[in-house]
């Protein structure tokens, strides 16, 4: 085993144990310390004041650092990080490893934090910018949804001179958007996945790409059509897309309008005259639900599968084949959802130190490693190339990514979210007309 190895399995044992010294699942837990290798002098005790109420452990009191450079504190999900299980932390930690071998000024210091709620990184980073800004981090690993709120608070600094323009312009369309609000860049999206349509290919030799092909056939289609937390499912938001609804570029708030709310609820509501879309849907609140019922038999002939669950499984699927969702006009239509980095430190040296270490992660040869690793699709054209050209399936991905739009998210999604979700429900029950549910749906709050 050569040095290089050797030193890229220290950094794994490091990671992994320093991540079982956390308090639970939701408190944030101490990662391992990927330091310059130049020689450091003797750490210094480091006080810090934890913002009241948040689950977090404080960091350690000692943090080796580059004698006369940076170490970068990085927020992240254990998920994306040294601690993860199997090959996808061991892959991060030889990169990390093999960015401070390469940038001997930088050090990087993964922190472990809850990916959502109470003490999880955006509530963490909101207490802590108010009582403790001195506990901030350097850079974060942040869901995409949550960018509108950290964007609202003034969290994270424009990438826009930070970042390479050959990086922007290698990402998907839905992976620049995400990031982007009004003129300025805040995040980088580095892995997604998505929806797309698999069906029984012995009994439809040609999957529908659009609403009337699919009114018109004998199939039954299932897709998770309850709602999650009173909010509408991707699959439904998806389609509402197809019809025309619009998301704002700036704002990334959905936008409820009255044309494609009906062209959709008049689709569903035509679904289930025509049993082509069964009472089942209903009852269905996950994409990951559907999967389950496609596999056991229930009598679907076709079914909405996320992209990584259908990675995981083919191999080992039978009859089953994959084609995009059927849309209203029979272009391209889904969502993503995906993980991002942000840079939060408003120091201009450690913002450069961040952006280089962003520009490692996302590097295309290690964009791809990862993703394939974690059986999530990279954000990166030049990654995704990385997986090959040959696969019938991967071809199909990048169409599907170079498509693709991204969900919103914040607090004003979480209404128009509702709002829709009951007309959806209403109509697919029967309780309403698809006119009787536009109405209810753009009536003013609190009417």
């Amino acid at each position: 085993m050569n040095e290089r190895v050797m030193r890229r399995k220290w950094f794994v044992v490091l990671a992994v144990a320093a991540g079982l010294c956390g308090l639970g699942l939701v408190a944030c837990r101490q990662a391992s310390v990927f330091p310059a290798p130049s020689p450091v002098a003797s750490p210094s005790v480091r006080e810090t004041s934890v913002p009241p109420g948040s689950a977090v452990q404080p960091p350690p009191a000692t943090v080796p650092a580059p004698s006369a450079g940076i170490t970068l504190t990085w927020w992240t999900p254990e998920s994306f990080s040294p601690a993860a299980n199997g090959l996808s932390g061991e892959l991060l930690a030889g990169q990390i490893a093999d960015f401070v071998a390469a940038h001997p000024d930088i050090g990087v210091r993964p922190v472990l934090k809850a990916p959502y709620g109470k003490g999880g990184i955006l509530d963490f980073l909101r207490t802590a910018r108010a009582a403790a800004p001195s506990v901030l981090p350097d850079l974060v690993t942040i869901d995409t949804t949550e960018l509108p709120t950290a964007v609202q608070y003034g969290l994270f600094q424009p990438l826009d001179n930070l970042l390479s323009s050959e990086l922007r312009d290698d990402l998907f369309p839905f992976a620049v958007s995400v990031g982007q609000f009004g003129r300025q860049w805040v995040a980088v999206q580095f892995q997604a996945d998505l929806e797309h349509l698999v069906y029984r290919t012995a009994e439809l030799p040609r999957p529908p790409s659009t609403w009337a092909e699919l009114l018109a056939s004998e199939a039954r289609y299932i897709f998770p059509a309850a709602g999650r937390e009173g909010v509408v499912n991707d699959a439904t938001l998806i389609q509402y897309l197809s019809a025309g609804g619009k998301v704002d570029p700036a704002t990334h708030q959905l936008t409820l309008e009255e044309q494609p709310l009906r062209e959709l609820l008049n689709f569903y509501r035509q679904g289930r005259l025509r049993e082509v879309i069964p009472a089942q849907v209903l009852t269905l609140n996950s994409v990951e639900t559907c999967w389950a019922a496609y596999l056991s038999g229930a009598e679907a002939t076709m079914s909405n599968a996320l992209a990584s669950r259908y990675l995981a499984e083919r191999a080992a699927l039978r009859d089953t084949g994959f084609a995009p969702l059927p849309s209203r006009d029979g272009r391209v239509a889904t969502v993503t959802r995906g993980w991002a980095l942000a840079i939060v430190t408003t120091d201009p040296a450690r913002q450069k130190a961040a952006a280089q270490f962003i520009e490692w992660l996302l590097l295309p040869e290690h964009n791809a490693a990862w993703t394939q690793a974690t059986g999530r699709l990279p954000a990166r054209r030049s990654a995704l190339a990385v997986w090959g050209t040959e696969d019938d399936y991967y071809i199909f991905l990048r169409w599907q990514l170079e498509s693709a739009a991204f969900r919103p998210g914040g607090p004003s999604y979480m209404d128009a979210g509702a709002r829709l979700q009951r007309a959806v429900s209403d109509v697919l029950a029967g309780q309403a007309t698809p006119d009787e549910a536009v109405k209810k749906a753009l009536e003013p709050a609190g009417s």
